[in-house]
C-alpha cells in the first residue's frame, strides 16, 4: 500500500517490520483455518509474519523465526488440535513467552481452533498423549519449558471458535487484533498542540455519518496544521472503513508528467490492496476508481488540493460513493467545498493562541512544555512574531534549540532569519498559486499598502481599476491570504505579509526606488530627500511621525515625486512639502494625506483620476472653491477637519458612493448640490455637533441606504420633513449627542442614564421611511406612549437600536405593524427583561465580550449573575434586576453599577481615595492591565454639576502620568451606593518592582467608601480570571 510505504510511522515500521507473528500447525490448519486468517489480516493491512513464505530456503529456520518473534508487536498462536504433537510448534510457543517474559509490551493472542482451552491448559486429550509420546523423545526440562509456556498462553485472554462459524469467527479476530496493535497508519509530529478539539469536530462528522455529506473540506492559511489534523484524524478512523487511502501532495505531484494518473493509481492501489489493471489515462482511471469503491465503505484523504479539475480527475467518483464513504480534502483554497455541486462540511483551521502556541514552540526548543524563566520574554517574542502558525514555531524551535543566551539575543533581533527562508518558501506556493498577474498585484498591494484598511473602500479602488481583477479580493480570502476582521477592516497574518514585502524587496534589494511598492518610512524619507524615486513605483507610504526626529528639520519638496509617474496609491501622515503640484504624478487612484496642511486643496494638484480621496484631520477651512470635477471619485473622507464649516460643492462629484464628515465640529451647513449625488449609497455626519439642518435636496438621493445623524445635538427636529420619501433608505443612525455635551444641554443629571433628545418629537418619527431595515435612535428620549409609532410605521424593520431611551415595557402585540424580523435586544436601554412578552425572538448580545466581564472581576461578585436563558438571549444582572452597561472611552472601558452592599471581593480596601502599589519582585505574572474599583455615595443627587467639578482619575506608572475624565459619570440615588469599575489596558506590562500610583478625584458632594487596584494579568486562566487584586 502505497500510503502506508510513505507514511508509516518510523518508530512503529523501523522497530517492527511485522505486525503480527502468526504462529499455527501446518498440517491441522495451512490450507482452510490459517490461510484464510492470513488473507484477512493483510486485506486489514496488517502485516503478518509466516514462516511459509517468509523464509527463505537454506535459512536457519530458528534463527530466522526468534529474529521475526522480536520483530513483531504481537504473536497470534493458533492451537488445533494436534498443535502439540509438533515440536517446532511448542518451541515457538516457548520462544514467544520468553520474549514476552522479557518485553512486556509485546501482545499475545492465543486462538483455539477445534481445541478447548481446558485442554491446552492442562495437556489433557490430544495434547496428553501428545506429551507422552514426547517424552521418550526430548529431555524433561524441555518437556517442562513447553508445559510452562503453554499454562502461561492459557492465562491470557483468548478467542475460541466452539461451533460458530469460522468467517464471522475470523473477523472478530482481525478487529481483537486491530485493538491490541493501537496501529497509527501515518505519522504525525511527536508534540501536537491545539489540535483536540478540532480533530474532535471532525471525528464527529465522521461517525455521524450523514447520508447527504460525505466530503469535508479542511482549509486554512499555508503552514497551520491541516495535513497533521488530517492524518490524526486518519489514524483514530481508518478501521471503521474497507479501505482507505492518503494522496498526499496532490497538487505537486498533479504538476508532473502523467502527474494525475499516478495519483490516480496509488488511490487504485490502495483501495485494491494492489490488485487492479494497468490505467493508460485520466479517463480510464476515473472507471476504475468508480468501480473499486462502489461495494467498499470507504476513507480517502487528499492532501493540499489546489484546483478543482484535480477532484474532478482524480475523485469523479464522488457522486457514486458507497453509503459510510467519507472523503476528506486538505487545501488552502477555501471554495473548493462547492465540489461537484455536493454538500460539503467545512473546517476552517485557524491559528494557535498564545498559549498554545508557546507550549508548541518550548517542545520544539526546550523539549518541554514551558521554557524556563531565563528564556521565557525571549520566548514570547517569538511566538509573537510567528503568529500561531504551527510551521513557523516549529522551524524556529529547531533551529534555536540547544543555542546559548547570547545566540538567541542576536538571532531574535532578525527572526526571519532563522529558518533559512525556509517559511516563506511554503508560504509563497500560495502566492504563486495565483493564476491571474493582477489578483498578485493586489495581494502585494495588500501586504504593503492596504492592512488595516476598510474593505469597502478597497473594493471601491478594485472595482475601478483595470490593473484589478474585480473578483481579486474574494479570490484572495478564498485562498486564506487575507482575512475581513470584525470591524470591516483586511487584515493578513504577519508572515505571509513579511512574504509579501520580500517579494517586493528582490525587486530591487539595493535600490529602495526602484522598487514597486516603498512602505517603510526611513526608505520613503530617503528616496524623498535624496530624490531618487523612478517610474517603478506605484504606492509609497510615509508617516513623518515615523521619521528620526533629527531629520525632520530637513526641508522636502513635491518635485521629489516627480519622477515617480506610474504612482497609483499615497498614504502620507502629518507631512509638509514646500513648492508647487504641476509635477505631481497625474495617475493616482488613492490619495490619502492625513493632517495635510493645507487650508484647501492646491488648484494645481492635479486629482481627476482619483477614486479615494482621504483628508482626515487636515487644516482645510475649504476644501475647493467653486465646482471642481473628480469624475471617477466615489469615496470622499473629510473626517476631523474641524476648521470646516461648511462643506464643497458636490456638482463635479457624480459618481460619489461614499461621504464621510465625522467629528466636524464646526460643520454648520451642507450644500445644497449633495442632492444630486445619485450613486450615494453611505452618508455618515456622525458628531457634527454644529450642524443645524440638512438640505431638503437630500430627499433627491434615490440610492442612499445608510444614514448617520448620530451626536449631531443641534439638529434637533431639522432633519427633512420629506425623509419618508427616501422609499431605498434601510439604515438610519439618529444616537444621542456626544458626552461632553452632556452636561450642557442637559436640565440635571438623573443617575446614569443621561441623555439628551435628538428626535425629540413624535412627528420626527413618524416622518421614517417605511422601508427601514435598521434603525438606530439611543438617547432619544423616547417614552413608552412613542413605541406604538415606531414600530407600526416600519414594516421593514429587523435591527432597532433603542438604548439609553427611558421606556420601560414593550407595547402589547396588537399595536405592532407586521414587523417579522428578530430584534437586537442587547440595544433596548432600561426595558425590563424580567417579563418578555414573546413578540420577539431575542438574539444573543453583540459585542458581548466575557473576557472583559472577566477582567473587570465581575464574575467574582454574588449579587451578580450571568445568564443565558432558551431564547439564546444573554444578560448581566445584579439581585436588583439592574442591567449592568460598558461605556468605552478612548479605549478604557467603565461600569457603573448600583450595589445595595459592598461586594465581598472589596471587602479589603478602605475609605482612602489614593493607592500606591509595587508589584513583588517574587511576582511571576507580567501586568498588562488592570481595574480602578470605586464604592461612592452622592449627598446630593439631584444637584447640577458643572465640568469644573468632574469626576477625574490619576495614574502614575513606568514614569508616565495619565489622566482620565470620563465623558459619563454614575450619580447614584439618595441612600444607595454606586460601583465604579474602570478598565485600563497598559501599552507596556508592568514586571516585577514597577511601582503604580492611583488617585481619583470626585466632586464635593461625593464621598468613597471603598477604593482598590485590580491587577489584570494575561496568564489568568478561566479559573482564576481575577488575575491578582490589591485594595488599599
Amino acid at each position: 500500500m502505497a500510503a502506508v510505504n510513505n507514511e508509516e510511522s518510523s518508530s512503529s515500521m523501523c522497530e517492527f517490520p511485522y505486525h503480527v507473528f502468526l504462529s499455527f500447525r501446518g498440517e491441522d490448519t495451512r490450507k482452510n483455518f490459517t490461510d484464510h486468517l492470513y488473507t484477512a489480516l493483510k486485506g486489514a493491512g496488517i502485516h503478518v509474519f509466516r514462516d511459509d513464505d517468509a523464509i527463505e530456503r537454506g535459512a536457519d529456520i530458528e534463527c530466522e523465526v526468534e529474529k521475526a518473534i522480536r520483530h513483531s508487536k504481537m504473536s497470534l498462536i493458533v492451537f488445533s488440535s494436534d498443535f502439540a504433537s509438533s515440536s517446532w510448534c511448542l518451541d515457538e510457543v516457548a520462544m514467544i513467552m520468553e520474549h514476552k517474559k522479557h518485553h512486556s509490551g509485546h501482545n499475545v493472542l492465543p486462538v483455539f481452533y477445534d481445541v478447548d482451552p481446558s485442554e491446552v491448559q492442562k495437556q489433557t486429550g490430544d495434547l496428553a498423549e501428545a506429551f507422552s509420546g514426547d517424552g521418550k523423545r526430548f529431555k524433561d526440562e524441555k518437556i517442562e519449558g513447553w508445559r510452562s509456556a503453554l499454562c502461561k498462553v492459557t492465562n491470557l485472554a483468548g478467542m475460541v471458535l466452539h461451533k460458530r462459524p469460522e468467517a464471522g469467527f475470523i473477523q472478530d479476530i482481525v478487529k481483537k487484533v486491530r485493538e491490541m496493535l493501537k496501529r497509527t497508519i501515518l505519522h504525525v509530529p511527536s508534540y501536537l498542540v491545539g489540535v483536540d478539539a478540532q480533530v474532535k469536530d471532525i471525528n464527529n462528522w465522521i461517525q455521524d455519518r450523514p447520508e447527504d455529506v460525505n466530503i469535508a473540506v479542511i482549509h486554512g492559511i499555508a503552514g497551520v496544521g491541516k495535513t497533521t489534523i488530517a492524518k490524526n484524524v486518519c489514524n483514530l478512523n481508518f478501521e471503521q472503513f474497507d479501505c482507505w487511502s492518503f494522496l498526499k501532495d496532490v497538487r505537486k505531484t498533479s504538476k508532473q508528467y502523467n502527474g494525475l494518473v499516478q495519483l490516480q493509481m496509488q488511490l487504485l492501489s490502495d483501495l485494491s490492496k494492489g490488485g487492479f489493471q494497468k490505467i493508460n489515462n485520466v479517463d480510464e482511471g476515473i472507471i476504475q476508481i468508480r468501480y473499486a469503491t462502489r461495494f467498499k465503505k470507504v476513507l480517502i484523504v487528499l492532501d493540499d488540493v489546489d484546483d478543482v479539475d484535480q477532484l474532478k480527475s482524480i475523485l469523479e467518483v464522488g457522486k457514486w460513493l458507497y453509503k459510510g464513504s467519507k472523503i476528506i480534502i486538505t487545501t488552502r483554497h477555501g471554495r473548493l467545498q462547492s465540489f461537484h455541486d455536493q454538500p460539503c462540511k467545512e473546517f476552517r483551521i485557524m491559528p494557535l493562541d498564545d498559549s498554545e502556541s508557546l507550549q508548541l514552540f518550548s517542545w520544539h526548543a526546550f523539549r518541554q512544555s514551558q521554557p524556563s524563566e531565563d528564556y521565557l520574554q525571549d520566548s514570547k517574542n517569538i511566538v509573537r512574531y510567528c503568529g500561531g502558525l504551527p510551521l513557523a514555531l516549529e522551524v524556529i524551535g529547531v533551529s534555536l534549540s540547544g543555542r546559548s543566551g547570547d545566540s538567541w539575543k542576536r538571532a531574535i533581533k532578525e527572526p526571519e532569519a532563522l529558518d533559512g527562508g525556509k517559511i516563506h518558501e511554503i508560504l509563497r506556493v500560495s502566492y504563486h498559486s495565483l493564476q491571474d498577474d493582477r489578483d498578485k498585484n493586489l495581494f502585494l498591494d495588500i501586504a504593503c499598502f492596504f492592512i488595516g484598511e476598510d474593505i469597502t473602500f478597497v473594493e471601491r479602488i478594485v472595482e475601478s481599476c483595470d490593473f484589478y481583477r474585480n473578483v481579486g479580493i474574494q479570490e484572495l480570502i478564498d485562498k486564506n491570504l487575507i482575512s475581513i476582521d470584525k470591524d470591516n477592516k483586511l487584515a493578513m497574518h504577519q508572515l505571509l505579509r513579511e512574504m509579501g514585502c520580500e517579494i517586493v524587496r528582490q525587486e530591487s534589494p539595493e535600490n529602495h526606488g526602484e522598487r514597486s511598492r516603498i512602505w517603510r518610512h526611513g526608505d520613503s524619507f530617503k528616496i524623498l530627500r535624496k530624490k531618487t524615486g523612478s517610474r517603478s513605483v506605484k504606492s509609497f507610504i510615509l508617516d513623518w511621525e515615523q521619521v528620526n526626529i533629527a531629520s525632520k528639520c530637513l526641508d522636502l519638496n513635491t518635485d521629489a515625486f516627480a519622477s515617480m509617474s506610474n504612482l497609483k496609491l499615497i498614504h502620507l501622515n502629518n507631512l509638509r512639502l514646500k513648492g508647487g503640484y504641476e509635477n505631481f504624478p497625474k495617475g493616482l487612484v488613492w490619495l490619502c494625506w492625513h493632517h495635510a496642511p493645507w487650508d484647501h486643496i492646491p488648484v494645481d494638484f492635479y486629482l481627476e483620476d482619483l477614486i479615494v480621496l482621504d483628508l482626515c484631520n487636515s487644516s482645510l477651512r475649504h476644501v475647493w472653491h467653486g465646482i471642481r470635477c473628480f469624475p471617477g471619485l466615489k469615496i470622499l473622507n473629510l473626517s476631523r477637519c474641524h476648521g470646516l464649516g461648511r462643506t464643497p460643492d458636490f456638482s463635479g462629484l457624480l459618481c460619489l458612493e461614499i461621504l464621510i464628515l465625522e467629528e466636524c465640529t464646526n460643520l454648520a451647513e451642507v450644500h445644497k448640490s449633495i442632492g444630486n449625488l445619485q450613486n450615494l449609497s453611505f452618508s455618515s455626519f456622525k458628531d457634527c455637533i454644529n450642524l443645524k439642518r440638512l438640505p431638503d435636496e437630500m430627499c433627491q438621493l434615490t440610492s442612499l441606504r445608510t444614514l448617520i445623524l448620530s451626536g449631531c445635538s443641534k439638529l434637533d427636529s431639522e432633519i427633512p420633513n420629506q425623509l419618508e420619501k427616501m422609499k431605498f433608505l434601510r439604515v438610519i443612525r439618529a444616537d444621542g449627542p456626544l458626552m461632553s455635551q452632556l452636561q450642557k444641554c442637559a436640565p440635571r443629571m438623573w443617575s446614569w442614564l443621561m441623555r439628551n433628545s435628538t428626535l425629540s418629537t413624535k412627528r420626527s418619527i413618524d416622518c421614517l421611511p417605511s422601508s427601514l431595515v435598521n434603525l438606530s435612535l439611543a438617547n432619544c428620549n423616547i417614552r413608552d406612549d412613542m413605541m406604538p409609532n415606531i414600530l407600526s410605521s416600519l414594516p421593514c424593520l429587523e435591527h432597532l437600536d433603542l438604548g439609553g431611551n427611558p421606556f420601560q415595557h414593550l407595547p402589547e402585540r396588537s399595536n405592532f405593524g407586521p414587523l417579522m424580523g428578530p430584534l437586537d435586544n442587547y440595544m433596548f436601554g432600561r426595558l425590563d427583561l424580567d417579563k418578555p412578552q414573546g413578540l420577539f425572538k431575542l438574539e444573543q448580545l453583540l459585542n458581548f465580550d466575557m473576557e472583559m466581564i472577566y477582567n473587570f472581576g465581575l464574575q467574582k461578585s454574588e449579587s451578580t449573575r450571568i445568564t443565558q436563558d432558551n431564547t439564546n438571549f444573554v444578560a448581566m444582572t445584579t439581585q436588583g434586576k439592574t442591567t449592568i452597561q460598558v461605556f468605552q472611552d478612548g479605549g478604557i472601558s467603565n461600569i457603573y453599577l448600583r450595589v445595595h452592599e459592598i461586594p465581598d471581593w472589596l471587602c479589603h480596601a478602605t475609605g482612602a481615595r489614593h493607592a500606591c502599589y509595587c508589584v513583588p519582585s517574587s511576582s511571576s505574572f507580567d501586568i498588562c492591565g488592570f481595574n480602578i474599583c470605586v464604592v461612592y455615595t452622592c449627598s446630593d443627587p439631584r444637584g447640577n454639576f458643572e465640568s469644573s467639578s468632574s469626576a477625574k482619575i490619576r495614574i502614575e506608572a513606568k514614569g508616565q502620568i495619565l489622566e482620565y475624565t470620563p465623558e459619563i459619570f454614575g450619580v447614584p440615588e439618595a441612600n444607595e451606593d454606586m460601583l465604579w469599575l474602570s478598565h485600563w489596558k497598559l501599552s507596556c506590562k508592568l514586571e516585577a518592582d514597577d511601582s503604580v500610583a492611583c488617585s481619583v478625584i470626585l466632586p464635593s458632594c461625593f464621598q468613597v467608601k471603598k477604593f482598590g487596584i485590580h491587577l489584570v494579568s494575561p496568564h489568568q486562566n478561566s479559573s482564576d480570571k481575577e488575575g491578582q487584586t490589591f485594595f488599599v
